[in-house]
């Protein structure tokens, strides 16, 4: 199962319509894998490396932490990350 997660973070999911849908990259400097949670402070599905193309749907604040919303091939369609990891061009 981890294998299948680690091979469908290379896949960018499909663009999206909403105005606000942004492609960035995974930028960790530390280089540490990212970890995808199911909901902001919730289980964790899977993890992305650095340098992974991803769409970002949307921004939350949860308990003082940013969280990414993106775009994910998974049941329910999205998944979140902490937001200072996620690159995205201007």
């Amino acid at each position: 199962m981890i294998r299948k997660l680690l091979a469908a973070a290379a896949i960018v999911a499909a663009p999206l319509t909403a105005a606000s849908a942004q492609q960035c990259m995974v930028s960790d400097p530390t280089g540490t894998p990212l970890n995808m949670r199911e909901s902001p402070n919730g289980r964790i599905v899977g993890t992305l490396r650095n340098g992974v193309f991803v769409t970002l749907r949307d921004v939350v604040e949860v308990r003082g932490k940013r969280w990414a919303e993106l775009a994910w091939d998974r049941p329910g369609g999205t998944v979140y990350v902490l937001r200072e990891y996620v690159s995205c061009r201007q």
